[in-house]
């Protein structure tokens, strides 16, 4: 069996550690709030998923604003630690948004309090199917 597979659903690919022939666990963080890190999901055998299996993480999104005239590389590295110090595993998606993975029974003022002890101002977006 490989060490890793690609695995694809609308509008994504991404990586994925199989674990049968036909289930392998999600090993990044995704745009789709339907599915998350480390969830475990069945697929075709030719890299379309087919269904959800287990729920582990759901995805949060922390936007920041660029600075003009300041390294915005610094800054978001500084919110990326801030996350993983905690143990929240991070992806940057693009300039000024970060992906978190936090795992499913986290609640959402965990998060918030977290947040708000940042070095970096930020904002959470939550999708609304998490929310308490």
């Amino acid at each position: 069996m490989k060490d890793y597979i690609k695995l694809r659903i609308p509008g994504e690919r991404f990586w994925a550690k199989p674990l049968s022939e036909n289930t392998a666990e999600i090993k990044n963080i995704l745009v789709d709030p339907e599915y998350g890190y480390n969830d475990i999901v069945s697929h075709d055998g030719h890299g379309n998923v087919t269904a959800l299996l287990v729920k582990k993480t759901y995805r949060v999104f922390v936007k920041y604003s660029l600075k003009l005239g300041e390294d915005n590389v610094t800054r978001r590295n500084q919110i990326l630690k801030h996350f993983e110090n905690a143990d929240y595993l991070t992806e940057p998606a693009m300039a000024g948004l970060i992906m978190v993975a936090i795992p499913v029974g986290i609640p959402q003022d965990a998060v918030i309090k977290l947040s708000k002890t940042c070095p970096i101002k930020i904002e959470l977006d939550f999708d609304e199917e998490t929310e308490d």
